[in-house]
């Protein structure tokens, strides 16, 4: 059902863009400014058990102020109706298009049961939009009106005895608010605390935590990662991966290791994991996210509960590769032919499956490291081995200086983004990743389909592969081309128009999308390259001062790292402090336009000084720099 509210005698009154509050709490407000009177609507949902556990109650206030200095009649319209305000985006499982709500006593009541309880003294009619209510008030100059309305996420039936009457409860405003509001903020105050030192990055990072947390629905005793809460309210492993990663970077260790056990339900017997047919990379992300799922922060137990089906997984991946090499075909010993009908539009040997084929065996070693099972760690590790050094000669003899879709070279981009970052194939400094960085990133965001489309989360692995190859200025040239794409709320939509920006039937928010702007904006402060943590990679000198990192779940244990610059020594002095973690190297990079001239702590440069290395076992290095030196040519 939309809703949709009006100056009934004001249809040249303008709206501003929607926005949730400053901290990220998805309270909405939106103002409409007409030649008379201005309007003003703040939204809050939460739940309530009267409407049931498994829905919202929202709370709409709305006020009307008169401008005008003579004093006047105001008419605020609500047109109902239960089109979508774009067509095409209808959920899979809504009831049946029947037309607007009708009226069952004072209340509009649709699809067997009540859609609103509406505030008293508005008069009805029926126009080609809908059904609508109409409130009228006389106001003075600077006199307002105010109305309150309370909409379930689902209709609620009515109650029949002695009369059918609404049972959508009659809360105030200001209680659902105060509700929702503390209730998001204590649970985003439970969360990792990242602060990038650019307010708008860390707006952005907040509003992706909100659109993860959204974007769950119960599936059995589960609650799984869904793609959007319009048209993809369903999971597929390639993105439902990335939802658990994010999750379980956010701090938000529970709910990401429920939807792993959930993926579960998507392994053949096998081995293989699919969640749609001929998508062979879902195995290896299925493997990838057992183990990002168990190690943030690292948990033997779940670790154990994972590791058999990640050690089918492995096996199956093995007789995969082992079949192509076995029957002589093009490309020997990677995973075989597959049509994915989706994303490379191509039936091919695809470069993406190998890649994540790789990526899941490493995983699947960490874990059974983790779990303490050392023969399935070395039967994972030597798999990955294997498989790595086959793909290499693959990839040796393709032509071209980055990497193609698929071996035989056809396709669209795709799974060939993600083979640095996640998936750890080639290193971030190879010449080809370099080349495919440069050439997917080209426009800020990559592209997709038409020449016009652009991508929100298909280019952030390759802005990832940026970042840790030392490439700060690329990773956050992408967040700035996502932001300056992103909905008034910060809402990151799938794909949208270069031309115009907008995002035709495919809505915001995508937690595909949200999950990769997640990732990457704690990555410009801390992130795991293997066995070394890696500080400031993507920070400018502006940004140092402001960053830092509470309560991040790592593979080395629970993480906390300010950044300063201490007066009391050089006057180009730099400090970074982290907490008592288990990393085998800390890497820090060097402010952007800076160079290592100096570092304590027994710390030492390489890289040219844009890096610098700390002494295991140290919690904190200061270092100096100078200016990097301008190099001018010779006439």
């Amino acid at each position: 059902m939309s809703f949709r509210w009006s100056l009934a005698d004001d249809p040249t009154a303008v709206a501003t863009p929607v926005a949730f509050e400053a901290d990220g709490v998805p309270i909405a407000h939106v103002d409409l400014l007409g030649a008379r009177e201005s309007l003003a609507v703040e939204a809050a949902a939460v739940p309530d058990a009267v409407v049931g556990d498994s829905s919202l109650l929202m709370s709409v206030r709305v006020r009307v102020t008169r401008r005008a200095a003579a004093p006047g009649e105001c008419a605020l319209a609500l047109d109902m109706n239960d089109r979508t305000p774009t067509p095409g985006v209808r959920a899979w499982d809504a009831s049946p298009a029947s037309g607007p709500p009708h009226w069952n006593g004072a209340d509009p009541f649709w699809d067997g049961g009540h859609v609103a309880r509406l505030p008293g003294g508005f008069a009805t009619s029926f126009t080609d939009s809908g059904t609508r209510a109409i409130w009228r008030r006389r106001l003075a100059h600077g006199e307002r009106a105010e109305w309150c309305f309370a909409i379930p996420l689902y209709p609620v039936a009515p109650a029949s005895h002695p009369f059918p009457h609404s049972r959508i409860p009659a809360r105030a405003h200001d209680d659902v608010v105060a509700e929702a509001r503390r209730a998001w903020r204590e649970r985003l105050a439970r969360s990792t605390t990242i602060r990038s030192g650019r307010a708008e990055y860390d707006a952005l990072e907040r509003a992706a935590r909100v659109t993860l947390l959204i974007c769950e629905e119960r599936s059995g005793p589960h609650l799984v990662p869904i793609g959007n809460p319009f048209q993809y309210r369903d999971v597929w492993l390639r993105d439902g991966a990335r939802s658990v990663r994010a999750l379980a970077l956010a701090g938000e260790r529970e709910l990401s290791a429920d939807a792993t056990r959930a993926f579960l339900a998507f392994q053949r017997p096998t081995g293989a994991f699919i969640s749609q047919r001929g998508q062979l990379d879902g195995t290896g992300q299925a493997m990838w996210t057992f183990e990002q799922a168990a190690s943030h922060p690292p948990d033997g137990r779940l670790a154990r509960e994972l590791l058999p089906a990640a050690l089918r997984g492995a096996r199956w991946l093995r007789a995969q590769s082992d079949s192509t090499r076995a029957m002589g075909l093009p490309w020997p010993g990677l995973l075989p032919y597959g049509d994915p009908q989706d994303n490379e539009l191509v039936r091919a040997p695809l470069v993406g499956n190998d890649a994540w084929a790789i990526a899941g065996a490493s995983a699947a070693a960490r874990l059974a490291r983790l779990a303490g099972d050392e023969p399935a760690a070395v039967e994972c590790a030597v798999l990955a081995d294997t498989l790595r050094a086959r793909f290499a000669r693959a990839l040796a003899r393709e032509p071209g200086n980055d990497v193609p879709p698929s071996w035989p070279g056809p396709g669209r981009d795709w799974g060939n983004f993600a083979v640095s970052y996640p998936t750890r194939t080639l290193s971030p400094a190879d010449p080809r990743v370099r080349g495919l960085v440069d050439r997917g990133l080209a426009r800020g965001l990559a592209g997709y389909g038409p020449a016009d489309t652009l991508h929100a989360y298909l280019g952030a692995d390759l802005a990832m592969a940026a970042l840790l190859d030392g490439r700060g200025d690329m990773a956050r040239a992408y967040l700035d081309s996502l932001l300056a794409h992103s909905s008034s709320t910060l809402g990151q939509a799938e794909m949208f128009s270069r031309l115009d920006g907008g995002f035709g039937a495919n809505l915001p928010p995508h937690s595909t999308a949200a999950a990769t702007a997640l990732d990457l904006v704690h990555a410009l402060v801390a992130i795991e390259d293997g066995d070394t943590l890696v500080l400031a990679a993507g920070l400018t000198a502006d940004m140092w001062p402001q960053a830092g990192v509470a309560r991040a779940p790592t593979r080395f244990g629970m993480l906390s790292v300010s950044f300063d610059r201490p007066a009391s020594e050089a006057p180009n002095a730099w400090r970074v402090s982290w907490g008592d973690i288990h990393a085998a190297r800390v890497r820090i990079r060097v402010p952007e336009g800076q160079i290592l001239r100096a570092a304590g702590d027994g710390a030492f440069g390489f890289d040219g000084g844009r890096w610098v290395v700390a002494r295991p076992g140290v919690r904190s290095v200061t270092f100096e720099t100078g200016a990097v030196p301008v190099v001018r040519g010779r006439r």
